[in-house]
């Protein structure tokens, strides 16, 4: 008797064809994630460069249950800090964790 592990047993999703494709805009796609995931939790993580915070702006344009998290390794930059403090205050719906 051969069973798939836990693991991949979870990692199997049955999800309808894609509405999406690698051409499609990145707004599109994280529109499509919040959609086909809403029963899930997010979580995005971040170093809060200039990608991470651009999806952190797409990802709060379609949901309010988005947890993003960082590792502080005691070394950002004081400009780092008050970015995260600008994130937290213009997304208020998100959560964003240590």
């Amino acid at each position: 008797m051969n069973k798939t592990p836990d693991f991949e047993r979870l990692m199997r999703i049955d999800l309808p064809e894609p509405e999406v494709s690698d051409e499609s805009p990145p707004l599109r796609l994280v529109q499509w994630s919040t959609e086909h995931f809403a029963d899930r939790k997010m979580v995005l993580t971040t170093a809060f460069g200039m990608e991470g915070c651009a999806l952190i702006d797409m990802y709060a344009r379609f949901t309010s249950s988005l947890t993003v998290s960082y590792i502080d390794t005691g070394f950002f930059f004081p400009e780092t800090i008050r970015l995260i403090d600008r994130i937290i205050g213009k997304y208020p719906h998100l959560v964003v964790v240590q």
